[in-house]
């Protein structure tokens, strides 16, 4: 069978349409697509990376005034240490305080320091207590309690002896 020319011809236009159509199909066509949604991903990257600009903004402006509060707290109060033996005063427990440990901890997180004092009370009763943790809580000063012990004393089942731990952070 012999092919004329002219079909010679429609045969190689066919071929050369058809390796065109498969080339796009294949190759371009998936690149082009890979492509648009790169270009989508960019736009959705560039709006998260202003909100992200303008919440580093809103970050540190907050981050400035905890420190002019933590300042201006730390000015009225003095240290949590004082601060807490102020309250003993204004409670009545002093005398019932047997010790006051301070101690910095390490593991605070950048650009804070943490002070935790353990503070022993005994012969007190609930109530006095209560009050004394009550009170430290809603002080000026950021504090909060992290550990409580407390036992009846054998002498006097109404009046109690108390191990307590209370953290205070500041911005140091």
């Amino acid at each position: 069978m012999k092919i004329e020319k002219k079909e010679k011809r429609i045969l190689i236009i066919g071929g050369i349409i058809a390796a065109l159509l498969l080339s796009y199909e294949f190759l371009l066509s998936p690149f082009l697509e890979r492509i648009n949604r790169h270009e989508a991903m960019i736009g959705k990257k560039e709006k998260e990376l202003s909100e992200i600009k303008t919440m580093k903004e809103e970050y540190l402006l907050l981050r400035e005034k905890m420190k002019e509060v933590d300042a201006k707290a730390r000015a009225k109060s003095g240290s949590a240490l004082s601060e807490l033996e102020n309250i003993a005063l204004r409670s009545n427990i002093r005398k019932n305080i047997s010790s006051m440990k301070p101690q910095i901890s390490s593991a605070a997180p950048e650009g804070h320091r943490e002070t935790t004092i353990e503070i022993r009370i005994e012969n007190i009763t609930l109530y006095e207590l209560v009050n004394y943790l009550n009170m430290a809580e809603g002080s000026a000063h950021p504090m909060r309690i992290k550990k409580l012990n407390i036992k009846t004393r054998y002498d006097n089942p109404k009046k109690l002896d108390s191990t307590v731990v209370i953290s205070s952070m500041e911005y140091s």
